[in-house]
């Protein structure tokens, strides 16, 4: 009853409001059958009682968390609609006009409700950003490209040339940039160190609810707490450990994954010793 009420009042208003762009009075017939003209309550106020032969119209102001926002003889302001999940406020309610919400950053007005932001696959770049009105819009990487950024605003990037005596260790793809390392990284550095954050992104792309539920495995099965994540393992893993990363993801059933790690691992430690054997 009160929601179709509620409804009655508001086109009740929008019906006065456009019939009255111009005047500000109306006329009212009265029970004896005489007619009179009565003036319209302003907005942030609403009609508290009519006008009469002797009396004229008695407006009265809207209480908190209500409003009229036009010129109006509604019998009761309309209540201010309450901010939906995920939604923030973005003007407030007062005597005069309605609240307006907006999807809270991250999210974007779909149907009827505020739905996350479309998070780009791998490989894919934003091409638009997401609004609270609109979803983000992705692009897959050109050629020469890489997704790059803090996940969820990650732009397709131009490949870094490397320079000087840099050299590339692994070629960029449409996920990670060139990776190019001098002989004096390897020396000072360690091939362990320089590989850690390329294993680390690869990792953290592996999103699917099976691959994540089979890296838990893998790190449980490391005398690692449930509460550890295998980023926690990589940070303190050994060179040993790293060598024997590929064989260790495989007995979790990660094979595609062991594949690509493997690869990587025996790039970085082929030149590791090409540096070594051209220091000798």
């Amino acid at each position: 009853m009160t929601r179709a009420w509620n409804l009655f009042i508001f086109v009740l208003s929008v019906l006065i409001c456009i019939s009255s762009q111009e005047e500000r009075t109306y006329q009212r017939t009265l029970p004896s059958g005489a007619k009179v003209v009565c003036d319209f309550c302003p907005p942030g106020d609403y009609q508290r009682s009519p006008c009469t032969l002797t009396r004229p119209t008695e407006c009265r102001q809207c209480r908190d968390g209500f409003y009229t926002e036009f010129w109006n003889y509604v019998p009761e302001c309309l209540p201010c609609d309450p901010c939906e999940v995920n939604q923030e406020e973005k003007r407030p309610c007062t005597r005069f006009h309605n609240r307006v919400c907006q999807c809270k950053p991250g999210y974007f007005w779909h149907s009827h409700y505020c739905k996350k932001h479309t998070v780009c696959s791998l490989g894919e770049g934003v091409k638009t950003e997401g609004t609270p009105s609109k979803d983000t819009v992705c692009e897959p990487c050109a050629n020469g490209h890489y997704a790059a950024g803090p996940e969820g605003n990650k732009r397709c990037t131009p490949y870094t040339a490397c320079k000087g005596q840099e050299k590339p260790v692994i070629s960029g793809t449409n996920w990670h940039d060139n990776i190019c390392v001098t002989c004096d990284n390897f020396t000072t550095q360690g091939w362990p160190t320089l590989i850690k954050p390329l294993l680390s992104e690869l990792f953290a792309h592996q999103n699917g609810k099976r691959q994540i539920h089979r890296l838990r495995r893998f790190v449980q099965s490391e005398n690692m707490t449930s509460e550890h994540t295998v980023q926690d393992w990589l940070n303190q893993a050994s060179e040993e450990q790293l060598k024997n990363l590929p064989e260790k993801l495989e007995r979790v059933n990660l094979q595609h994954l062991s594949l690509k790690v493997d690869h990587k691992i025996k790039r970085f430690i082929q030149e590791a010793k090409y540096c070594d054997n051209s220091i000798m």
